[in-house]
């Protein structure tokens, strides 16, 4: 008879990253916790956009032309916060005794750590949460001919 699947080695293997020349460990969340994560980050844009609505909503009212309206709403979100929001949300998946650290690393500017690698590094974080899925979404395929525009005789 087999051994059983020991899923309590599922996250086994290694749990750590490098950036900014320093080494990271994640740690993997409890499924409640990470659901409550999902879905207060859904939550979270869900309000933004509604709030964004509604901002730009009262400048119309006020005689602005709604692209121009926009443009100033989406003007006060600047990239600084964009980039804390961003490396807050880094910062749920790491070792808790780690995150100050995390954050003065992505901080400092005398590192050449990008925005691009932030959120790279976000991606990351949320797929080793879950193994063996895909991190982002698949692209549809077009129906159609192939590329190589040859068709296979029916059989």
């Amino acid at each position: 008879m087999a051994d059983p699947r020991n899923f309590d080695e599922f996250y086994d293997g290694e749990r750590s990253f490098v950036i900014g020349g320093q080494t990271f460990h994640w740690r993997p969340l409890h499924w409640r916790e990470w659901g409550e994560l999902l879905d207060a980050d859904a939550a979270r844009q869900e309000a933004e956009k509604k709030d964004r609505e509604k901002k730009i909503a009262v400048l119309v009212k006020k005689g602005i032309e709604e692209f121009e309206a926009e443009d100033q709403v989406d003007a006060q979100d600047t990239t600084v916060d964009a980039f804390n929001r961003l490396v807050d949300r880094c910062t749920v998946y790491l070792e808790p005794s780690e995150i100050q650290s995390f954050k003065d690393v992505v901080g400092d500017t005398s590192k050449t750590i990008s925005y691009a690698m932030i959120a790279e590094v976000l991606r990351w974080l949320q797929g080793v949460q879950t193994p063996d899925r895909p991190t982002e979404t698949p692209t549809g395929s077009s129906s159609g001919l192939g590329t190589s525009g040859v068709t296979s005789p029916a059989v």
